[in-house]
């Protein structure tokens, strides 16, 4: 009897022993173990173009920061200006171990402040690595020959400008109806390019919005604008700082001659602080967040990165910390109900806002060339009287071919053959065709 209780006492306290091993605390796992051998993948808001380039210099240079040294993928997940990523991170199919993070649009941080849009991401909840520019170096731009300089100029005159990103339909709203500009704006066009062709035909008198660091998109020819004097920035779409550049500029955030207006125009232009900002879901763990938060500061400092942003034209300027970004997002939320209101009436207005207006002509395929190694190209037709030359978006341009709608990219798909009869859709010479109907 007394040998059967001392095994059963004795079997009780090994087996105690093994619940207390097995239920003690195990040593936490390294930033660098959990990132070794792994990946990140950074969804992007705009999956082409200087976006693009400028979040995949990042990433080249900040995996090499990051404990581990896991490589760093792209995924493009567009939509609603680019703010449709942050839904995606925060619904269950994201990771929120430090895996998955997020280049949105300018407008991400924003867009339940500025407008009426269902999201299913909080702001103030979600966690901030980086922000690539928070110079604010976009300003709208007037031809030379269009006789308007002054804030002044701009309430008693109208101006029609063109452009091609949606975000900048907000900045025209908020100028107008905050501050009594009458500016028409055409668009959205499907490039820079075109839009900038349209106001040097004269069909508008500027441009709604673009960077004096010229991004991808138009960096081949916007720079000789400036300097020959064709475009003059007129005013900036900020709160606070001169332009070195062009201290004459108006600072638009300053522009209100009220308090709330000028907490308004601060709502507005706050996508311009935080230009190109890499977010993360909740939830990651904190070692986590702050390594990737100092991986991405030690990239922006780090002097190649610096050297192939200049070599690019990327535009890559003042970046900001990810503490730093929370602090800026938690300061405008924390502005007055009554700026909150009068921001959302003003960018809710699209009374000023005027469709492209497209043209179409029937013309023979002479040619396809493409552009570099994008998938990009400029088709050469020939009609009875002359050569024309119109571009190819493979993102934006609609392409049937045979009767069928060709899926992008229509030059994979080899559905564009010299000889075909094609029936054309654009604003005009040297710009982007919208669509292509082409058949033999």
């Amino acid at each position: 009897m007394l040998a059967r209780v001392h095994k059963l006492f004795s079997t009780t306290i090994i087996s105690g022993l093994l619940v207390w091993v097995n239920s003690a605390p195990v040593a936490a796992e390294s930033v660098a173990e959990f990132y070794k051998d792994g990946s990140i993948v950074i969804h992007m808001g705009f999956p082409g173009g200087g976006f693009l380039e400028s979040a995949k210099l990042v990433g080249k240079h900040m995996q090499k920061h990051i404990p581990g040294n896991p490589k760093i993928v792209f995924q493009g997940r567009p939509g609603r200006l680019g703010t449709a990523v942050l839904d995606f991170l925060a619904s269950p199919w994201a990771l929120k171990d430090g895996t998955h993070l997020a280049m949105p649009g300018s407008l991400g941080p924003w867009m339940p402040l500025q407008t009426s849009v269902p999201v299913k991401y909080d702001p103030l909840q979600m966690n901030y690595i980086g922000n690539v520019n928070s110079a604010g170096d976009t300003f709208l731009f007037v031809r030379q020959d269009v006789n308007i300089r002054t804030l002044s100029d701009l309430v008693s005159k109208p101006l029609k400008v063109s452009n091609s990103r949606g975000a900048y339909r907000n900045f025209v709203a908020a100028l107008n109806n905050i501050l009594g500009t009458k500016i028409t704006y055409v668009g959205d066009y499907p490039s820079h390019r075109d839009a900038f062709a349209a106001m040097l035909r004269g069909e508008t008198g500027g441009i709604a919005g673009a960077g004096v660091t010229a991004g991808a998109e138009h960096r081949r020819y916007f720079p000789s604008l400036l300097k020959d004097l064709k475009v003059i920035p007129i005013l900036r779409y900020t709160a606070t700082t001169k332009s070195v550049e062009y201290p004459g500029a108006i600072l638009a955030g300053m522009a209100g001659t009220t308090e709330t207006q000028k907490q308004a125009l601060e709502i507005t232009f706050a996508s311009q602080v935080l230009d190109r900002p890499l977010m993360g879901p909740p939830g990651i763990p904190a070692p986590r967040l702050k390594a990737l938060q100092i991986a991405f500061m030690k990239a922006m400092q780090d002097p190649e990165l610096i050297v192939e942003a200049q070599e690019k034209k990327l535009g890559i300027k003042d970046p900001m910390s990810g503490p730093n970004m929370k602090k800026y997002v938690e300061t405008i939320y924390a502005l007055p109900e009554t700026a909150k209101a009068m921001t959302r009436k003003a960018l809710a207005d699209k009374s000023f806002l005027q469709p492209v207006r497209y043209t179409t002509f029937n013309a023979e395929l002479f040619k396809v060339t493409k552009e570099g190694r994008s998938l990009n190209a400029n088709l050469t037709f020939k009609d009875t009287k002359k050569t024309i030359i119109v571009r190819l978006d493979a993102r934006t341009t609609s392409v049937s071919a045979y009767g069928n709608q060709i899926k992008p990219p229509p030059l994979k798909a080899g559905s564009l053959e010299p000889g075909m009869k094609c029936n054309v859709s654009w604003t005009g010479p040297k710009t982007t065709a919208s669509a292509l109907v082409c058949k033999k």
